[in-house]
Parts: structure tokens; sequence; C-alpha cells
């Protein structure tokens, strides 16, 4: 339940729009499936718990990531992926979710490895790339997920953003 909890959070993020931002997710997947998705994207900080959500969707597909920084601040370099299943999320950490409607069903897969690796913040904007291996919630699929985004706008989410029952709250900003 958790992790549908977490791709729900993931895909939809704390507007629920990624709408009008001008900023792009490429990115494409290889395995059980091939396929891609290239999407207006935008990322949200929650400040209440100290994560990133990065979010891109277009019509019923979509994907996503959130960044666990080590100290509330995202800064260039390393996020390696995580288990959303871990009791408690790992700094500097990321988890990532994807979802696409097949013929017959809705696939949702959830980051079981890999990186998200940030390349440049530049004010409130993020430019980066992701590898990452990824597994199906409810069936056996695995993916490569292969990608880039850049100059994605980053906004500050509201008092309800990010959270979920596993997640700890995090030490304010400085």
């Amino acid at each position: 339940m958790r992790g549908l909890v977490l791709i729900t959070l993931i895909v939809l993020g704390c507007n629920g729009s990624t709408e009008g931002s001008g900023a792009r997710l490429d990115i494409s997947w290889r395995g059980s499936s091939d396929g891609d998705l290239n999407a207006t994207a935008a990322a949200t900080y929650c400040p209440a718990t100290g994560l990133l959500e990065v979010i891109a969707t277009q019509g019923d597909s979509g994907a996503g990531f959130v960044l666990f920084p080590s100290d509330s601040v995202v800064r260039k370099g390393t996020y390696p992926i995580f288990l959303p299943a871990l009791p408690t999320e790992t700094r500097p950490g990321a988890l990532a979710a994807l979802r696409w409607f097949d013929v017959t069903r809705l696939d949702v897969l959830e980051g079981s490895g890999g990186e998200v690796r940030i390349e440049s913040v530049d004010g409130n904007r993020l430019t980066g790339s992701l590898d990452v291996f990824m597994r199906g919630v409810a069936n056996s699929d695995t993916l490569l997920v292969t990608g880039r985004f850049a100059d994605v706008p980053v906004t500050m989410g509201d008092a309800t953003c990010g959270t979920t029952s596993r997640r700890r709250q995090s030490a304010p900003l400085h």
C-alpha cells in the first residue's frame, strides 16, 4: 500500500500539474517493455519534509523522482535510488516512479537502484540526468530508465506538500 501511495504522490506531485513550465524531462526505458516519455517537467520543494519532487506528465503517462538532500538544500551531486519500502529515507537519496497505460493495463514501476544526478542548480532551476533500474509494483516487469532534465523550475510547496505517513520531519531551512 505504501508503494501505491508513493507512486501517486510522485506522479501527481504537490501541485497536480506540470503544464506551462516550459522545462522538459526526456526519458526512455528498455526491458520488459520499451518506450519513452518527453514531457513538461516541474519541481516542488517541500519545506516541511525537506524533499524536492520533480514531476512530468503527458496524457495518462507520468514519471517523477523525489530527492532527499542531506541538509535540506538540493546541491549538485549524485542521489542514489533507494527502495520506498525502507522505514526511513536515505539522505542523500532519491525515489523514482513511472506509469503509463498499455493497451489493456496500467503499468506502474518504482525505482529499485541507480541514481539521479544533479549537474547544476542555477537559482531556482535544476539540470541533470538519471539512470534508474525499475521494477513493477504489481507485476515482475523490470526496466532500465535513462534520461535528462534541464532548466526545471522549482517552486515552494505548501504545508501539506510531500507528506506521507512514513516520512519523518526534517530540520527547517536556515
